[in-house]
């Protein structure tokens, strides 16, 4: 076992810390470094102090050193408060205002966990009734779809879960249609009625360039959903 300690100052005083980290010595064996081992809280300190307020950011950014390594330097600016762990492996620079931490929209981590997993993500049942209007209700709890990895986020009070799910519902064109087609099943056929139905057609309205995307689904959703959008695109001449 190596005990590492190491004091952080710069010219900011900025991330100041001492590091006191316990390292297997198979762990030192898996750091690839420029130059001594004591260097690697500077170096990984001085990464952290270069993202801006907002920024999100993953533990494998921080390529050249072992995860877990690196995990417990961040476990201290946790602690201190210089960053926040919002999910296993997932960081946020905190933007702080006189109540408190501000933190990101839902909006701006689904798309960034989207384009750093190379992952499709949709929202479900009430997140998706109310993104396209069908639902004034704005659940506290959004849940969505992802083909990626199932995390639960926490935003403050806030959690975001992401819910491992079969490919099936990602295979839908467009925009509107993967979205309609989970907002669909969270309401169920016995709850549509002509209010319903005409709040679904004002939606579909919305999207005029899409109603070769939702003819191309209608194969694959329920005898119910596919009669419903049917009567509605029906009305649309292309």
């Amino acid at each position: 076992m190596f005990l590492i300690y190491h004091q952080i100052i710069d010219n900011n005083g900025s991330f100041n810390a001492f590091f006191g980290i316990i390292a297997k010595s198979s762990d030192l064996n898996n750091i690839k470094m420029k130059s001594s081992l004591e260097t690697v809280p500077v170096l990984i300190s001085k990464r952290i102090n270069e993202k801006n307020s907002g920024d999100i950011f993953f533990i494998n950014e921080f390529s050249g050193f072992n995860d877990e390594y690196v995990g417990r330097i961040l476990s201290q600016a946790v602690a201190m408060g210089k960053i926040v762990r919002i999910a296993n492996g997932i960081y946020y620079k905190p933007v702080m205002s006189k109540f408190g931490i501000v933190y990101p929209s839902t909006e701006k981590l689904i798309k960034t966990i989207m384009e750093r997993d190379n992952a499709s993500i949709l929202p479900s049942g009430a997140t998706a009734l109310n993104r396209l209007g069908l639902s004034t209700q704005v659940p506290m709890n959004p849940v969505f779809l992802t083909n990626g990895s199932a995390r639960v986020i926490s935003l403050g009070n806030k959690k975001i879960t992401l819910k491992r799910a079969v490919q099936k519902n990602f295979m839908f064109e467009g925009k509107l249609m993967p979205v309609l087609v989970q907002a669909l099943k969270s309401l169920g056929e016995s709850n549509i009625t002509s209010k319903e139905e005409g709040d679904i057609q004002a939606v579909i309205s919305r999207y005029p360039d899409e109603l070769d995307d939702i003819r191309k689904g209608l194969p694959y959703v329920p005898n119910w959903m596919r009669k419903l959008l049917n009567n509605i695109i029906k009305k649309y001449s292309i």
